[in-house]
């Protein structure tokens, strides 16, 4: 059934390359600006269901395909009533954002400097202010910022697409670029005409032919997904895609930028699509590990790719097609300081305990289905009664009181619930105390089992799904479906020295392969990279 799922993903991300209509192939009629693809934007998230709209769990994507049983009648009334909802949120913000415009002012193009100019594409919600009201830090990019610094002197720009929680407040000293304030009513009027063309375009490709560039194993995958990608190419969001890749090109070339460094998310394909017109480079930093093959990553020809180990940056140039000089390994540069600053720590609690990572597998599973899961393996776990359990909860998870109210109401009595706060530092320094003063890790097949490797702690992942599996390649994991034994694992970890031992070198070897060097240098080798590529720049 993986396999099978794989094969349709592959059809959901590659259609456009496959028909042809009036003599050009979809890819090359859906286009704006002249020649960058419209699909380019979505095809990574929509192919490999991380697209939740409209916030249906994730498994009902490919569920009725594989099943070949369309949603029922009222499933997709809903689904339409919540597209409908949708289309007016983005009227009123493309409305929002015509008056914005008029108040615009022009932007005059950066004089010519010695020093090469970075910008980091980030949100408001990682950035913070010092008390002056300057950037003092860029979560997720801050090690990268230092490191870069540290190899020469540049000048930087941080790039944001939405205002802080205060837009009159402002930075003073200029660093901070609001990408709305490059919005002119002369791109807000070009964007207006090609969001119309691409919407127009499509609505006259005809419906067989999408059929045909989406068929899989003799099914229409179309008909499953019609609602969800009409909806990618109807007005709104074609006009904001445009809008927001014509304002990054505008930034882009008033300010002066030399290279753009970007994380994963829909405006970041339009920062690296401008990049490309502008042809200057870019660089994309991935989220984590690769959870299955690079299939969805070929962005455009300068883009760079920073991954963590040589294993995705094989399957990333096998797939996608990307050439192996824009592949680079890094390493998990987002726990650079975590490796640091827990380096040589030990666990201070005697005690026995074994801690829960939770995660929302309720947005893949529905919460009846949860409930039912995480019930089952409360009930094995309340045999440890010498043993205490944790629960750390997710800083993303809108359903909590799932985990929090099945273990009150569960036959363990020797519990603790540890809260999440909003992702960042703090959240970090709480996962890594759980991990730390605890023995064993329960995951759901989350990267956080990796957290748990980079501490020395033994994994057990619990498959709620039999078909799904991921990190095949681990050696030290120890998989348990949700309905088995957990309890009996969890004693021969602690009882059994020898199997301790075994799991140990196991780690090392796991953590080798996944996370290439956990030496705390992996924000280092990606500044050395940066350099590497600005001075190529020079040298083209």
């Amino acid at each position: 059934m993986i396999q099978e799922m794989q094969r349709y993903k592959e059809a959901l991300s590659y259609w456009p390359y496959k028909g042809k209509f009036k003599g050009k192939t979809l890819d090359e009629i859906l286009t704006i600006d002249g020649d960058i693809p419209y699909w380019k934007f979505h095809k990574f998230r929509f192919a490999n269901y991380l697209y939740n709209i409209p916030f249906r769990e994730r498994n009902l994507r490919y569920k009725p395909i594989l099943e070949n049983r369309p949603d029922p009648f009222i499933s997709r009334l809903k689904i339409r009533i919540v597209y409908f909802a949708i289309n007016i949120y983005l009227t009123l913000i493309i409305i929002y954002l015509f008056f914005r415009s008029l108040f615009n002012r022009q932007h005059i193009a950066s004089k010519k400097r010695r020093k090469k100019k970075i910008g980091y594409l980030s949100h408001e919600s990682l950035i913070r202010l010092d008390t002056k009201g300057n950037v003092s830090e860029v979560l997720l990019f801050e090690d990268v910022r230092k490191k870069v610094n540290k190899f020469g002197k540049f000048d930087e720009a941080i790039l944001v697409t939405s205002p802080m929680k205060k837009p009159w407040k402002k930075p003073k000293k200029g660093n901070y670029l609001y990408l709305n304030d490059y919005i002119t009513p002369g791109l807000f009027k070009k964007s207006l005409k090609q969001g119309f063309e691409i919407a127009d375009k499509w609505r006259k490709i005809p419906k067989k032919l999408k059929s045909d560039t989406m068929r899989e194993n003799n099914r229409d995958l179309y008909s499953f997904v019609r609602p969800d990608i009409d909806f990618l190419f109807r007005f709104p969001i074609a006009f904001l895609n445009t809008l927001y890749y014509y304002a990054y090109k505008e930034l882009i070339k008033k300010e002066g930028l030399d290279i753009v460094l970007t994380q994963s998310g829909i405006y970041e394909r339009c920062a690296l699509a401008a990049c490309h017109k502008l042809d200057i480079p870019s660089v994309f930093f991935a989220h984590s590990i690769l959870f299955e093959g690079g299939y969805f990553f070929d962005f455009f020809p300068k883009t760079h790719y920073f991954f963590y180990n040589e294993n995705d940056r094989k399957s990333l140039i096998r797939y996608s097609g990307l050439k192996p000089e824009n592949v680079h390994v890094i390493g998990p540069y987002f726990i650079d300081d975590v490796i640091t600053r827990y380096k040589g720590k030990k666990k201070k609690e005697k005690k026995r305990s074994v801690l829960i990572l939770a995660q929302p597998v309720h947005a893949e599973y529905g919460e009846n289905e949860t409930k039912r899961y995480i019930d089952s393996i409360f009930s094995k776990l309340a045999e440890l009664k010498d043993i205490r359990i944790k629960i750390k909860l997710h800083p993303r998870d809108i359903k909590q009181e799932l985990w929090t109210e099945a273990i009150k109401n569960s036959r363990i009595k020797n519990y603790e619930i540890i809260s999440a706060k909003a992702a960042g530092t703090a959240n970090e320094n709480i996962l890594y105390d759980a991990i730390l003063e605890s023995d064993i890790a329960i995951t759901f097949s989350s990267t956080t089992c990796f957290d748990a490797l980079i501490l020395g702690k033994p994994v057990i992942i619990i498959e709620l799904n039999i078909e799904k599996d991921f990190f095949t390649d681990a050696k030290s994991f120890i998989r348990i479906r949700y309905d088995q034994d957990i309890a009996k694992n969890i004693r021969k970890i602690f009882d059994d020295r020898k199997y301790r031992e075994s799991l140990k070198g196991k780690i090392e070897q796991d953590l080798k392969f996944y996370y290439y060097k956990t030496d705390g240098k992996s924000c280092e080798r990606a500044a050395k990279e940066i350099k590497k590529i600005l001075t190529k720049k020079n040298e083209d």
